[in-house]
């Protein structure tokens, strides 16, 4: 892209139709071009929300760290609309500058701002927030509670193992199959007696894959066979 497209784009970004300047936000993001961090910003605050959303989401596309500051601000702004496209888009950027704030709504009254927070925390390697997401198995939102569960297996955190054998009877299908997968990253010698009574779990997940099939491929991640112990495909 040269220098007169992307001033051309700049213009349709201060369009009076709405739905141009929200596919002008799209395609900037696709188009990765950090050289366009500067004229997103200035459109941060958008009268549109859904244009609002797509400039969010767009700098969390760029990843440039001169948005981490304003899109920090806007997390931080209980009064925006946008906390969860933020939220999402602070992960993408991979600055660390942006964890405290992202801690500071794990506990928000929005459950799919507490899930972005955590994803985000989670690709900023947030191990200090290790005990947020244990206590976050608990959360009401069962997806909330599922991401918890693959924060801590990414995270490889040896400190939750009890409290996600706990979650073995989540109400959820989609929580407990997390936690076979989650418990097969751990790799603690209590995670296969963990597992295996799941391999008898019919109950499908939102993807359409049974419970016991999640735990089936958990298993063989360990490196033992689940026909061993009684799972039939």
């Amino acid at each position: 892209m040269d220098e007169q497209e992307l001033r051309h784009l700049n213009l349709l970004l201060g369009s009076q139709f709405p739905a141009v300047r929200r596919r002008t936000a799209e395609l900037l993001g696709r188009l990765r071009d950090s050289r366009a961090t500067p004229y997103l910003l200035r459109h941060l605050y958008d009268d549109d929300l859904e244009t609002r959303k797509a400039i969010l989401i767009a700098l969390g596309e760029i990843r440039d760290h001169r948005a981490t500051i304003p899109m920090m601000r806007v997390l931080a702004d209980v009064q925006q609309l946008t906390r969860r496209e933020a939220a999402w888009a602070l992960g993408q950027l991979n600055d660390q500058r942006a964890t405290p704030v992202l801690e500071q709504v794990l506990d928000d009254v929005d459950p799919w701002l507490r899930y972005e927070a955590i994803r985000s925390l989670t690709n900023l390697d947030a191990r200090q927030c290790i005990p947020n997401f244990i206590d976050m198995l608990k959360d009401y939102s069962w997806f909330v509670r599922r991401q918890a569960v693959i924060a801590l297996g990414i995270m490889q955190a040896v400190e939750a193992i009890d409290p996600l054998i706990a979650c073995i009877s989540d109400d959820y299908p989609e929580v407990r199959g997390a936690v076979a997968l989650a418990l097969a990253q751990l790799n603690h010698p209590h995670a296969i007696a963990a597992i295996v009574p799941l391999l008898f779990d019919p109950i499908e997940q939102i993807n359409g894959i049974a419970v016991a099939e999640t735990a089936a491929a958990a298993i063989r991640q360990l490196g033992y066979d689940p026909k061993r112990f009684g799972y039939q495909e």
